[in-house]
Parts: structure tokens; sequence; C-alpha cells
């Protein structure tokens, strides 16, 4: 008898415990519309739209100069790719880690780095006064396929999309 309590308490457990509400994180939006420049690099702009499309936002390109309306969600990012990175000495003495940078260490295949911020707009000019709703910077270093890293910075796309919330169209009525 006690079994069946126990399976049943578990299933109730796991049944909670994996459940997510559909719309825990969103942006609530009358358009969607998100304004963002494009990387350069013509795999990763597809990449970076879709990600953008698979969380209810619209990408449009910024207009001439860099105008916006007011209200207008935008989106600043950023990609690296390190050659090298740097070699740190850990020791612990009493208890204590202590960490120290002994120089840099060349690399054959090159790190990927994305940062992005997701800010709403004030006035028409992008400025830094203007409300962060989200930022976020992943850094990959795995798979190693090529060596210039395209499939690294797909994967360091997706790990920082993780955190950009859903956009829910509303209306203004």
């Amino acid at each position: 008898m006690s079994k069946r309590y126990l399976i049943l308490l578990y299933l109730t457990f796991l049944g909670l415990s994996t459940s997510t509400w559909a719309y825990d994180f969103v942006i609530k939006d009358p358009s969607c519309k998100l304004r963002w420049d494009k990387l350069g690099h013509q795999d990763l702009d597809q990449h970076m739209k879709d990600a953008l499309v698979k969380k209810g936002y619209t990408p449009i390109p910024f207009a001439k100069r860099g105008r916006l309306f007011a209200n207008d969600l935008y989106l600043k990012h950023e990609i690296k790719r390190l050659a090298e990175r740097d070699v740190v000495k850990r020791r612990v003495t009493k208890g204590v880690l202590s960490e120290k940078k002994t120089g840099t260490k060349k690399l054959l295949y090159k790190i990927c780095q994305f940062s992005f911020s997701l800010q709403k707009a004030k006035s028409t000019v992008p400025t830094s006064k203007d409300p962060l709703l989200v930022q976020k910077e992943t850094q990959r270093s795995v798979p190693r396929v090529t060596f210039d890293g395209d499939e690294r910075c797909q994967r360091a796309i997706s790990d920082a999309f993780v955190h950009l919330p859903r956009c829910l169209k509303v209306n203004l009525e």
C-alpha cells in the first residue's frame, strides 16, 4: 500500500516540477517589432533572425541613421572571436583560493563570445539612458568543427537567446 502512495507522490512531484507556464517571462508590446543591426555574416544573421522570430519578435533593421520611434524595442549586440585566452594560476593557501594571471595562450580554435542587450527607446535616438530589459553574454569554445568558429557562434547566439523573453502582442484598446 505504501508503494502506491510513494509512486503517486513521485508522479505528482514529477508533473509539477516539469510543468512550465507558457508565458512566465514575457514582454508585452502592441507590435513586437524589434530593431536590430545585422552581424555582417549571412549564416549568423539568418540564425539570429530565426531565433528572434521563434521568440515572437518581428525583426526589422534600424532606419536611416539609427532613428527609432518612442517605445520601440531595439537589440544591441556584439560578437567577438577570441584567438587567445588568459592563463590563470590558482592556489589554495590556508583555505583561501587565490588567482594570479600568468600570461596569455594562443588558441588554435577561436572562442566565440556573443553579448546582447534589449532596450526600450525613450526618444528617437538610442541612448544609454534607455531602460535595459535584458542583458546577457555567452561564450562558446566547442564544438570544434572549423577553425574560425561559425558553429560556435551559432551556439553562443542560441545560448544567449534562452534568456530573451518572449514577446506577447497586446491590444492598446
